[in-house]
């Protein structure tokens, strides 16, 4: 953890490896963890990383964070089904569409992106906390399926309509500050 690390060459050789913390480095090539397969959880937050394809085939995932990290495109991710944990804040990610297969998903966070349409999520039934804070959503309605929802933090949005949050029985933590609502149903 901030340890002014920059290549993790040799890291391939730990084929047994199943948490690998290397928060705040200056990482940018991720390829040698591309056949670890055996690793769970994966924390990558700080690090200037652009490139994800790496981690394509690391299908034992549970937990990955990926915050302030450059990355554009999620894409890669999108084969990584066991992933119940992941952090996507502070990058410039604009389409989450990857993500839409991820169906054991129960916490996932975008804060502080450029994404905009909610749609991808509407069937990540075990979604259990959503964190989309300080983006460009302006439509909630894609959620109202995901009736396992607990929290949602949609602050500094766009959104002008909440009534579709209504639909969310289990919702015990909703935050909208920053906003222009003109339905207020909730």
């Amino acid at each position: 953890k901030s340890a002014g690390i920059t290549t993790i060459e040799g890291l391939q050789y730990l084929t047994n490896l199943s948490e690998l913390e290397l928060i705040d480095n200056q990482v940018t090539d991720l390829n040698p963890l591309k056949n670890l397969t055996k690793i769970t959880e994966l924390r990558l937050s700080g690090n200037p990383l652009k490139d994800v394809s790496a981690l394509a085939g690391l299908k034992n995932l549970k937990t990955m964070d990926l915050i302030y990290t450059d990355i554009t495109d999620v894409t890669p991710l999108a084969g990584l089904s066991n992933l119940q944990v992941l952090n996507l804040d502070i990058n410039q990610i604009t389409d989450i569409t990857p993500l839409a297969g991820l169906s054991n998903l129960q916490f996932l966070s975008f804060g502080s992106t450029q994404v905009s349409d909610l749609t991808p999520l509407a069937n990540l039934s075990k979604l259990t906390t959503l964190n989309a804070m300080n983006s460009k959503v302006s439509d909630v309605s894609p959620l109202t399926g995901l009736s396992n929802l607990t929290e949602v933090y949609l602050e500094e949005n766009q959104i002008s309509d909440v009534s579709p949050l209504a639909k969310l029985p289990n919702l015990s933590i909703v935050t909208l500050t920053n906003q222009t609502i003109t339905n207020q149903p909730v």
